[in-house]
């Protein structure tokens, strides 16, 4: 009787955390991207304000948004394909840590060959 009590001790307490959290994180995640919007309304408007166009102090930056998803996701994709080829030649037990190694081994590469490749570009096109 002791045990089907703990029992539902736990269970109780699990179904309380799901609650809270499907209720938290969402309002978390609402209140920090309205935070943020309004700070970054806020200096757009001090620097109207100073007489400076917020649009000319942006960070140019590589670009390339779509060559890092591109490169994260090419890598990531190499690195399912690699654990998946050695889990079934290889004949590992646990292969968890090899899936997830091989992703992001393979998903970081993938991000710093996009980056070279980015930065490349916009040496070409800026004649540096």
């Amino acid at each position: 009787n002791k045990i089907e009590n703990k029992m539902g001790v736990q269970e109780s307490m699990v179904a309380i955390t799901g609650v809270l959290m499907s209720t938290i994180v969402p309002i978390a995640l609402f209140l920090m991207i309205y935070f943020i919007e309004k700070e970054k309304s806020s200096v757009k408007k001090k620097m109207l304000e100073n007489g400076i166009n917020p649009e000319d102090n942006r960070s140019k930056g590589f670009g390339g948004g779509s060559l890092k998803w591109g490169g994260l996701l090419i890598g990531g994709g190499l690195g399912l394909f690699l654990a998946k080829l050695l889990e079934e030649n290889l004949g590992y037990s646990d292969t968890d840590p090899l899936y997830f190694g091989l992703i992001a081994l393979f998903g970081g590469i993938g991000l710093v060959v996009a980056h070279n490749i980015a930065r490349k570009q916009y040496r070409e096109d800026n004649n540096l």
